[in-house]
């Protein structure tokens, strides 16, 4: 097959952007069909947390959760402004998601996709982590605390 497709045509960089970009799309349409369903973002993110929830098991403080939570949250393309704390207590400061073309794609407004954020709640309490979030300017705060 010296003229046909070498046996791996893609850059890892396309597949990344890719994977990014479907990622992103599963997760927003996952949140239009919950809405379709009439369920809100933050009914959807309690079912996913607490099915996600197993895979957090080994994570003990809240300085692993932080780092785990800001992995996740780099997966979508969100900008990682900062990851901060100790065992104790610790943030992870990001810009905001998703944008908004990616909402119009869909059909949501930023409001109807904020319970999204909730999905890690069951995740921290099943490691006997308290989590809460807020926006803070064109950005999110996340906070984990034992």
């Amino acid at each position: 097959m010296a003229d046909g497709l070498p046996a791996f045509p893609f850059p890892q960089e396309a597949i990344q952007a890719q994977a990014q970009a479907n990622l992103n799309a599963m997760i927003l349409g996952s949140l239009a069909y919950a809405k379709a369903q009439g369920h809100d973002s933050r009914h959807w993110a309690a079912f996913i947390g607490a099915a996600f929830a197993p895979g957090w098991a080994g994570i003990t403080t809240a300085g692993e959760a932080a780092r785990a939570l800001a992995l996740n949250c780099a997966t979508t393309g969100m900008q990682l402004l900062s990851v901060e704390g100790d065992d104790m207590r610790s943030e992870v400061v990001t810009g905001n998601w998703p944008d908004q073309e990616l909402l119009s794609m869909f059909g949501l407004s930023p409001t109807e996709v904020e319970g999204f954020w909730w999905i890690f709640e069951p995740i921290a309490k099943s490691v006997g982590l308290t989590y809460s979030w807020q926006r803070e300017g064109n950005g999110l705060r996340f906070t984990i605390t034992r």
